[in-house]
C-alpha cells in the first residue's frame, strides 16, 4: 500500500507544495504552486516616476487593507450608509485580514492538495532560528538533560519562552561535539499552528528550512563527496547548509535573495517593482563585459551583480568561518530555488568562489519524477521535496529538527487515526495467528518431550523392578512393598531389620548365647546357632519367633545336651519378610 507524502514550501513569493509516493521506490507524482500576494506600496521617496519599488522592511507578506476615504458630499456619505470595502470583503472571505501566505496556503488546500496527506513543513519568514552549541556528549539522549542549562547563556531569550530541538554531530576537533539546535519562539508556533489549522493543514513536522535541506542535499551530491554546500537561493531568504562526512556542520538564513535583485533591477531602470520582476524573469542573466554587446544587457547584469555582492560576501565569510574553525573546505556548490533561475548564477558563483557549481537536478538522486515538466519545476522543487523526504527516509527522526515538541507535539488527526486503527487491527489479527500457530507448535513440542520422558521411565522402572511402570502411585506402591511381582521386587525389610526383630523377639528371661546369625537373602533363609539353659528354652525360643508373621516357619534343626544348664540349638527359618 502506497504512502503518500505532502512536503510544503512556505516561500515568501509563493507556496509550494510536492507529493511524494512511497512504494518501493520514492516517485513524485504531483506539484502545485500558489503565488503569496501582497498589497500594493507606494513609490521609494527620491526615484521620479518609480512606482511600486519598496524597501526591505515595507516589503512584507502582511496583507494591507486599504480603506477608501469618503470624499465629502458623495451620495450617501452624509447618512453613513455606504459599504465599507473591508468589512464587505471579510463578510465573503474570513482569511482576508490573514497574512498573504496563509491565503496562498488556503487557495492550495481547494484544490485538494492536503485530502489525507502527511505533511511536512518549516516555519516561514525568519521565524525559526539555528545555533551551534558545543556539548560534551555524542548520544542525543545524554545532550537533552543538560542542554537547557547550556542554551541559558546562548539564547537570544529565556529558554522557557522558546521551542527546540537538535541534532548531535561532530565539532571543530576530533573529540569535540556539537549540538546544532533549532528554536522559535513559543508564541510564533502556536500563532502558525492556528493560521495552518484554519486552512485544514496539520503538519506532522515543522522544521527549521536550512536543516530541511539535508535529506535534499543527501541526493544532489554524488557518492563519495566529501563536504558540499547547499544553497537554497529563494525571493527574501538564502539559506546555507554545508554538509560534510555525511552530518550537518553549518546551517545559517541569509535576508538577502531575489527580491535584493528585483530591487536593484528597479532602481537602476527606473521602473516598477512589478515591471523589474518580469524583467528579471524574462532576461535575468548575468554576462561577462566582453559578451555583453547590448548595452541594456550589460547595465541589467551589473544590477544583479550588484544585488549579489553582499550575498556573495557574507557566505565568504561563512566559508572561511568553517574553515578556520573546523578545518573544512567546500568542494562542490549546488543551488535550487527560485532566484537560481538566473542566467550564468552557476558560473558567477564558480567563479567567486572557485568551487565547481552545479544546479539540482532530479536526476541527481533516486527519485522517479511523474511530472511532465519537471525540469522546469526544478529550481523550485529542492526543499518542498527535501520536507515529504523526511517522512521518507527518516522516520525514525535521527537526523530531524522537529519544532513540535511538547505542548505543540502533533497529536495526528481522525481520518489518519482510522485509517491506523484499521491497520492496526489487521496486524493484530496476523499477529493473533501466529501466535495460534506458536502455541501449538509448543503444545505438540511439549507431548512430544513427555512422550520421551513416558518411554524413559518405563525402560528404567523396567530394569529396576522387572516390569514397566508408568505412574508415581504404582512405583511408590513398589518402593513401600505394598505391591509386588515375581520377577523383580524391592526387599520388604533388610537384613539388618530382619536380625532386629529376631532378636527383639526373644523372651528376656531366657538365656541365650547367640554364637551366629547367618541371614541368606538370596534363599530367604535365616540360621541360628546359640546356647540356651534346657530344651524348654529353645521351644519358647521358636515359639518367640514365630510371632513374626513374615516368618514362614521355624524348625528346630540341632539340639545338643552338654550339661543340666547348657544346650547348643540350631534353628532353620523359611523366610518371607525379604
Amino acid at each position: 500500500m502506497a504512502t503518500r507524502i505532502t512536503g510544503l514550501d512556505l516561500g515568501t513569493y509563493s507556496i509550494k507544495v510536492v507529493h511524494l509516493e512511497v512504494q518501493r521506490d520514492l516517485r513524485v507524482i504531483g506539484y502545485d504552486e500558489e503565488r503569496v500576494l501582497v498589497a500594493e506600496v507606494a513609490p521609494v521617496p527620491g526615484v521620479a516616476g518609480v512606482a511600486g519599488v519598496a524597501s526591505v522592511s515595507d516589503f512584507d507578506d502582511e496583507a494591507t487593507s486599504v480603506r477608501p476615504a469618503p470624499v465629502e458630499g458623495a451620495d450617501g456619505v452624509a447618512n453613513n450608509d455606504w459599504l465599507e470595502p473591508e468589512s464587505f470583503e471579510a463578510e465573503l472571505d474570513p482569511l482576508a485580514d490573514a497574512p498573504g501566505w496563509v491565503r496562498a496556503l488556503n487557495g492550495l488546500a481547494k484544490r485538494g492538495n492536503f485530502e489525507g496527506q502527511w505533511v511536512v513543513t518549516c516555519l516561514p519568514n525568519g521565524k525559526a532560528m539555528t545555533i551551534h552549541v558545543e556539548v560534551p556528549f555524542d548520544s542525543k539522549q545524554k545532550v537533552t538533560s543538560i542542554l537547557p542549562h547550556l542554551l541559558m547563556d546562548r539564547l537570544p531569550l529565556d529558554p522557557r519562552a522558546v521551542v527546540y530541538d537538535f541534532v548531535v554531530g561532530a565539532g571543530a576537533k576530533p573529540e569535540q561535539h556539537e549540538a546544532i539546535v533549532g528554536f522559535a519562539r513559543k508564541e510564533e508556533m502556536a500563532t502558525f499552528l492556528e493560521d495552518t489549522r484554519s486552512c485544514g493543514v496539520d503538519p506532522v513536522v515543522v522544521g527549521v528550512p536550512e536543516l530541511m535541506l539535508r535529506y535534499v542535499a543527501e541526493r544532489a551530491a554524488p557518492m563519495g563527496t566529501g563536504s558540499y554546500a547547499v544553497l537554497d537561493i529563494g525571493h527574501t531568504y538564502t539559506r546555507l547548509l554545508v554538509v560534510n562526512e555525511g552530518q550537518p556542520i553549518l546551517a545559517r538564513a541569509v535576508r538577502m535573495a531575489g527580491h535584493d535583485i528585483t530591487e536593484a533591477i528597479a532602481r537602476r531602470f527606473n521602473i516598477s517593482y512589478e515591471d523589474a520582476e518580469k524583467v528579471k524573469h524574462a532576461r535575468g542573466a548575468i554576462l561577462p563585459a566582453t559578451d555583453a554587446e547590448d548595452p541594456a544587457m550589460l547595465a541589467l547584469s551589473e544590477s544583479i551583480t550588484g544585488a549579489l555582492g553582499p550575498l556573495v560576501r557574507e557566505l565568504r565569510r561563512s566559508f572561511q568561518s568553517l574553515f578556520a574553525q573546523s578545518r573544512v573546505k567546500v568542494e562542490n556548490i549546488y543551488i535550487m530555488g527560485g532566484s537560481s533561475r538566473l542566467k550564468n548564477l552557476v558560473g558567477f558563483l564558480e567563479a567567486e568562489f572557485m568551487v565547481p557549481t552545479e544546479r539540482f537536478h532530479l536526476e541527481h538522486n533516486v527519485i522517479l519524477a511523474d511530472l511532465p515538466a519537471a525540469e522546469r519545476h526544478a529550481a523550485s522543487i529542492g526543499l518542498g521535496l527535501s520536507l515529504a523526504l523526511q517522512q521518507a527516509v527518516d522516520r525514525q527522526e535521527k537526523k530531524l529538527v522537529n519544532l513540535r515538541q511538547g505542548e505543540f507535539s502533533f497529536r495526528g488527526k481522525s481520518s489518519f487515526v482510522r485509517g491506523q486503527l484499521t491497520r492496526i487491527g489487521i496486524a493484530a489479527a496476523v499477529l493473533v495467528c501466529f501466535l495460534a500457530v506458536f502455541l501449538a507448535t509448543q503444545r505438540m513440542e511439549q507431548r512430544a518431550q513427555m512422550e520421551a520422558m513416558r518411554s524413559a521411565v518405563l525402560k528404567q522402572s523396567t530394569e529396576l523392578f522387572g516390569e514397566p511402570l508408568d505412574t508415581q502411585q504404582k512405583i511408590q506402591a513398589r518402593l513401600t512393598g505394598e505391591a509386588g511381582s515375581d520377577r523383580g521386587f524391592v526387599p520388604k525389610m533388610s537384613a539388618y531389620e530382619l536380625m532386629y526383630n529376631l532378636i527383639s523377639r526373644m523372651s528376656s528371661d531366657v538365656t541365650v548365647v547367640l554364637d551366629r546369625i547367618e541371614v541368606d537373602t538370596d534363599r530367604n533363609l535365616v540360621q541360628i546357632v546359640g546356647v540356651t539353659s534346657n530344651p524348654q528354652a529353645v521351644d519358647r525360643l521358636a515359639s518367640d519367633l514365630e510371632q513374626l508373621k513374615c516368618l514362614r516357619e521355624v524348625r528346630k534343626d540341632r539340639l545338643q545336651v552338654r550339661s543340666e544348664t547348657e544346650v547348643q540349638f540350631e534353628l532353620h527359618i523359611s523366610s518371607g519378610c525379604s
